[in-house]
């Protein structure tokens, strides 16, 4: 009889992902993605695929942009989530969670001793200087606590990409849920900062209420924060000229009368 409370790693992954507030993600299907990718629709995920990995990576990056979320892309072994390399550099240049789970092939196929095997590139070496998190899931178990690094790294503190490389003989691997930690991404990280200090906010206020000339410039966390109303409201309160950042443009009119 059939273990029925099994499921697959690629299933397990999806899940995760799931978890973590992932509705979108996009990329090139390969084979290797196949018991990965086909939960996506059970797991109330869009997938969208494109016709070039970058072209994934900044289609995820303006998603983020707008959702206010982090966002998926799938890379190919080898060339293909290489590829997506290029679009990573925006994103870590930029400050966008875009997380990028790429296959790898077997491990027979990655060891050293083999060498010279074209999809065998070392992507987490590659992908180590441009984002915040880059990692090997090795192990089955692992899954669950490596999205979680990957999604706190690319959200907490300063946004940025994270990424993952995955074995593709790993995805058809089996494994009991009930086993592991499964938790929402609110357990995890920090999804809502509050409205902050009172004692602070009110100092603040203070200062900007007695500044004589004063000029107020928005960086691209009043975009994250969705605070770009209430940014334009403290400018027309103190009358004051307003700016933002290139990241930020688009929290205050182009054609502001400040």
């Amino acid at each position: 009889m059939a273990d029925t409370s099994s499921i697959t790693v690629g299933e397990l992954l999806v899940r995760c992902l799931q978890l973590e507030g992932v509705d979108f993600m996009c990329g090139i299907v390969d084979g290797a993605h196949i018991p990965f990718v086909k939960h996506t629709d059970a797991y109330g995920i869009r997938y969208v695929n494109t016709r070039h990995e970058e072209g994934a990576v900044h289609i995820a990056e303006a998603y983020s942009r707008l959702s206010h979320k982090p966002s998926v892309v799938i890379g190919n072994p080898g060339p293909g989530a290489a590829n997506a390399l290029a679009g990573l550099t925006s994103a870590h240049g930029e400050g966008h969670p875009v997380v990028t789970i790429a296959c790898t092939r077997r491990a027979s196929v990655n060891s050293p001793d083999r060498g010279g095997a074209w999809q065998a590139t070392d992507l987490v070496a590659m992908a180590k200087p441009i984002t915040k998190y880059a990692g090997l899931i090795s192990r089955a178990d692992r899954v669950p606590d490596m999205v979680r690094a990957a999604f706190r790294a690319a959200t907490v503190g300063r946004h940025g990409p994270a990424f993952l490389a995955i074995p593709d003989e790993l995805l058809n691997e089996t494994i009991d849920p009930t086993t592991l930690r499964l938790t929402p991404a609110s357990q995890n990280r920090v999804i809502d900062l509050g409205s902050g200090d009172p004692q602070l906010i009110s100092q603040a206020a203070e200062l900007l209420a007695n500044s004589q000339r004063p000029f107020i410039f928005a960086g691209k966390g009043v975009l994250w924060a969705k605070a770009s109303d209430a940014f334009m409201e403290l400018g027309d309160h103190l009358a004051s000229p307003m700016s933002t950042t290139l990241g930020a443009r688009g929290a205050v009119p182009e054609d502001h009368p400040r």
